[in-house]
């Protein structure tokens, strides 16, 4: 097992390309995204319901180091301030497999 950090991220779906984006271009490219995630927070309840589909959040979750841990909620400060949510950053442990 390695130690690690675990980043999610919790922001508006109209924000998730974005979001890729910066990871991108930070070099942070292994992801997982959620869609259509629900909750309640400082902007209310957010369903998974929303027919326009610009209402609902997403999540992303991050493994990485902790220097990348770092740069990438630096980076995605400015979105989640603009469209609203959370980062988190916790510590984990990653199970490393041999497939590649």
């Amino acid at each position: 097992m390695v130690p690690s950090k675990r980043l999610e991220v919790i922001t508006s779906g109209a924000a998730d390309e974005i979001v890729i984006e910066t990871l991108i271009g930070i070099r942070l490219f292994s992801y997982t995204l959620v869609n259509r995630v629900q909750g309640s927070g400082k902007r209310g309840k957010r369903a998974d319901d929303d027919f326009m589909d610009l209402m609902h959040n997403c999540l992303f979750i991050i493994i990485c180091s902790e220097e990348e841990a770092k740069k990438a909620a630096e980076a995605l400060r400015p979105i989640v301030e603009e469209f609203g949510g959370v980062i988190a950053v916790s510590d984990c442990m990653l199970v490393k497999t041999d497939t590649p």
